[in-house]
């Protein structure tokens, strides 16, 4: 087995680094929506391989001071992975205190290999700030909801064994009183840090192509499931959604209400105002139809001007309810983003159906209370009586005088 040799480990984790920071650059240019942190993360594995050729110079006879700077380097890249797997959860990157510390940092390294030579403490203060990066990295990776995905396991275990692997270096400097020959470069133990360290930043790589890969398939499956114009579920999702939640109703026992919203006159919309108005108006609705409904219930586009509401664990009187207080929010202009937008009222009709109904039964008892509440003059909602109720088929909740 040939033996490891520094300098070669280092010229390799440079071209490496570039690599990588080349093929994160290029996959986020061909992202349909941009990822925050990929640039960050780039020049975070820039700085890492260039700090790699910086300690190449430590083999030169005459170094000089610019080889202390190869430390700081590598510190500022961990500190923008820091900041860049922040950015790729939507939290705070710190920046201000951030880049103070690694300042603070870098004159205590710089200081303690030129003015103040002590390998101790520059050791202490370079790999051990390493090491708690990375490994708060791996801990909110390890903390992240939801269930693991193979790009958040690969990074979070490189991450913490590159935490171990400098949290020991950390401890081996400050236990080693003598400051090391320059020529220490070629020792073993300096080579096989140096190869963990390679294999540990490649398989963090590795993961942020994974974490990028994810992300680009949960974006093709939200437009594979949602009405690109309106943001909601698209009629082939929001059945088999609502299928779904039939399933648990039956096992459960619990009753399941729908109600099927219909914009008034929207025809009309389109024909004085044009199709771009008439867009703006259906986003409009969607939205406050999105603000009324609770957590679990779903919404989605039946098509045209139509929406399909389904709300477990629900009764007619309390779907209804719900109904009239988003015809009344729809009703209202000020509930409207724009207020250039011309007004606009829905009607909407509303079923509630005991466990064991099908989808089909549901909605077709919704869409007759719907076109009760057009007969009755629009902008109201209307509801069908549940099974064995005595009286006429439909009657009308509530709507305009």
């Amino acid at each position: 087995m040939l033996p490891l040799h520094s300098p070669t480990l280092l010229i390799v984790a440079a071209v490496l680094c570039q690599f990588m920071a080349a093929v994160v650059l290029l996959l986020g240019r061909h992202l349909a929506q941009p990822m925050a942190g990929l640039q960050r993360w780039a020049a975070a594995a820039a700085l890492i391989g260039i700090s790699a050729g910086v300690n190449l110079w430590r083999l030169s006879p005459n170094p000089g001071p610019a080889v202390a700077l190869g430390l700081p380097l590598v510190l500022a890249g961990h500190v923008l992975q820091w900041q860049a797997l922040r950015q790729f959860e939507g939290r705070r990157t710190w920046d201000g205190p951030m880049l103070g510390a690694w300042a603070l940092v870098s004159a205590v390294i710089v200081l303690t290999w030129s003015v103040w030579p002590n390998y101790a403490v520059r050791g202490l203060f370079s790999t051990g700030s390493i090491s708690l990066l990375c490994g708060a990295s791996a801990l909110r990776l390890a903390r992240r909801p939801g269930r693991p995905t193979p790009g958040a396991v690969v990074l979070g275990v490189a991450l913490g064994l590159l935490s171990l692997t400098n949290a020991g270096r950390a401890v081996d400097a400050l236990f080693n009183v003598t400051p090391p020959r320059l020529a220490d470069l070629s020792q073993p133990s300096f080579a096989a840090y140096l190869f963990l360290t390679m294999l540990m930043l490649v398989a963090a790589n590795i993961g942020v192509v994974l974490l990028i890969n994810e992300r680009m398939n949960d974006w093709v499956l939200q437009a594979a499931r949602h009405d690109h114009l309106t943001g909601v579920l698209n009629r082939k999702a929001l059945f088999e959604q609502a299928r779904i939640e039939l399933s648990r109703a039956r096992r459960q026992a619990s009753s399941t209400a729908a109600f099927v919203i219909d914009l008034d006159e929207f025809k009309g919309i389109n024909d004085e105002h044009g199709h771009l108005v008439g867009d703006a108006v259906l986003r409009q609705v969607a939205w406050q139809a999105q603000r009324t409904l609770r957590c679990t219930d779903l919404i989605g586009r039946y098509g045209g001007d139509e929406f399909v509401a389904l709300l477990p664990d629900t009764d007619l009187s309390t779907a209804s309810a719900i109904a009239e207080r988003l015809r009344q929010a729809v009703a209202v202009p000020a509930a409207l983003d724009d207020p250039a937008l011309p007004p606009v009222t829905v009607s909407i009709g509303v079923a509630a159906l005991p466990a064991g109904t099908t989808l089909e039964a549901l909605l077709g008892q919704a869409d007759q209370a719907l076109l009760q509440a057009k007969r009755g003059g629009r902008d109201r909602s209307a509801s069908a009586p549940p099974p064995g109720a005595g009286g006429p088929g439909l009657h009308l909740v509530s709507g305009r005088c």
